[in-house]
């Protein structure tokens, strides 16, 4: 049985006027481990929350041993405009299952002057990076917390009953695509796949740019087929963000190879059904995951409901999307959002309003 530990850590930035613009567009603070396991490897600072300890009160106490923070210097309300040096702010918590334990982490948002001391009073190495571009040792967790901040909340899948292509062309505010693989056009898979990295490169260069996995504000494209993904040329793959695994496909994934093989610039994800599926994405680290059918019945499975829903996403340790029924509009976001999830994704419901 796994052991099971709760953390907090933040992700440190220097306020250059009161822009938060995320961890790809800012450098972080890294402080370097001085032991096992990951020893010299680089880690986010924080640790571990506690018995009785609220996540903030730990995190404030981690940073006085790690930084030399002093707690009376924080603004536990304001990120920006604070009276005082270090405003914060809660993010995100995901759990990460590492072998033989599963560390539950809650992650906040530090802003510190330019003129801010550190130093650490451990001895250890403290400085501002960004790991997507440095080729230091950083922890596995440390990209999938950087992967948090573009992962879609409202996600188009594509579908052939749609000239998806003339609506990209007219419709900037679309900004994260699935190119779904159905069974029943097969062959016509890797060709599409071929035809939307053609579409994209025939853009502008801003408009390129925004399609490029982890530029600020880019288009994000996610493929169902890894076999498609491996057949592309190294300049092909930069327009792809990521792999979506069907349920099936889902119950065979090996976590070590799944790792191995991809770019930690990518999003891995999968759909689930139920408590079994989720289960193993956890388990897997996936970086998302979308649950259906929600709001309508399919023949082999009935529809969930927003509180089945609900129920579905507070077992899964990552974001998770709503998908079955779903329309792009506020309402049904809202929904999702207030059901505990992430966003909503969408096919016939979110293309038909073009």
């Amino acid at each position: 049985m796994n052991q099971s530990v709760e953390i907090s850590v933040a992700l440190i930035f220097k306020r250059i006027g009161f822009d938060w613009l995320g961890p790809c567009r800012n450098d972080i603070l890294f402080i370097q481990r001085n032991k096992e396991p990951f020893y010299k490897y680089f880690e986010l600072p924080g640790g571990k929350i506690n018995s009785n300890e609220d996540p903030l009160d730990a995190l404030k106490r981690e940073l006085s041993e790690e930084l030399g923070f002093n707690e009376s210097d924080y603004s536990d309300t304001e990120l920006y405009n604070t009276s005082k040096p270090i405003g914060v702010r809660f993010f995100n918590k995901i759990t990460h299952h590492y072998q033989g334990l599963s560390v539950a982490i809650n992650i906040f948002i530090l802003s510190i002057p330019r003129e801010y001391k550190i130093f650490s009073p451990e001895g250890r190495t403290c400085k501002f990076m960004n790991p997507l571009s440095n080729p230091n040792k950083f922890i596995e967790s440390t990209y999938r917390i950087y992967r948090l901040f573009e992962i879609p909340t409202q996600l188009f899948i594509s579908s052939d009953q749609y000239n998806f292509f003339s609506i990209l062309d007219s419709k900037n505010n679309i900004n994260a695509i699935r190119i779904r693989k159905n069974s029943h056009v097969t062959k016509k898979y890797s060709p599409n796949v071929q035809k939307t990295i053609e579409f994209i490169k025939r853009q502008d260069d801003i408009y390129h740019k925004q399609f490029l996995p982890h530029v600020h504000g880019r288009k994000l494209i996610i493929i169902d087929d890894s076999d498609t993904y491996d057949s592309l040329n190294f300049e092909d793959k930069k327009y792809i963000g990521g792999l979506h695994y069907n349920s099936s496909q889902l119950l065979k994934l090996n976590k070590k190879k799944l790792w191995e093989r991809e770019s930690n610039l990518q999003y891995i994800s999968a759909s689930c059904h139920n408590r079994q599926e989720i289960n193993i994405a956890n388990d897997l680290n996936l970086d998302f995951i979308i649950v259906s059918p929600v709001l309508i019945d399919k023949s082999d499975r009935p529809k969930l409901g927003w509180n089945g829903f609900s129920q579905l996403v507070s077992e899964a340790h990552m974001p998770v999307l709503a998908l079955g029924g779903i329309s792009n509009t506020d309402e049904d976001y809202v929904r999702a959002i207030e059901s505990g999830g992430h966003g909503i994704a969408g096919i016939t419901k979110f293309w038909n309003k073009f």
